[in-house]
């Protein structure tokens, strides 16, 4: 999630760590890489969480953005649909109408 295209390609695993916490924490004393820990001073992991909270909420907004405009889309074609077949019938009724008129001043 907090992640950026160019840092998913590649593959050692502490130097993706070390890209993502320079883009996040610009200030290189705030955290410290061990052999298999990273160590954070006071509020830095609250302040990651955060990012990461943020980022979340943005993308389940996308999501339902997308989904909500969708199902709009299809209840409006829909709708649109529904008006076509009705004016094709009423249209085809008076047609009919007009064909049965037309035969009745025919034949007088």
């Amino acid at each position: 999630i907090l992640m950026s295209q160019s840092e998913l390609s590649l593959t050692d695993k502490k130097q993706i760590c070390k890209m993502v916490l320079q883009r996040l924490i610009q200030d290189p004393s705030q955290y410290q890489f061990g052999r298999t820990k990273i160590f954070f001073r006071a509020g830095q992991v609250a302040y990651l969480e955060k990012v990461r909270s943020d980022r979340l909420r943005q993308a389940c907004i996308m999501v339902q953005k997308n989904i909500r405009g969708w199902l709009q889309r299809m209840k409006f074609l829909r709708i649109r649909q529904a008006a076509v077949i009705i004016q094709q019938y009423f249209r085809g009724q008076r047609t009919v109408r007009k064909a049965i008129t037309a035969r009745a001043l025919k034949e007088t």
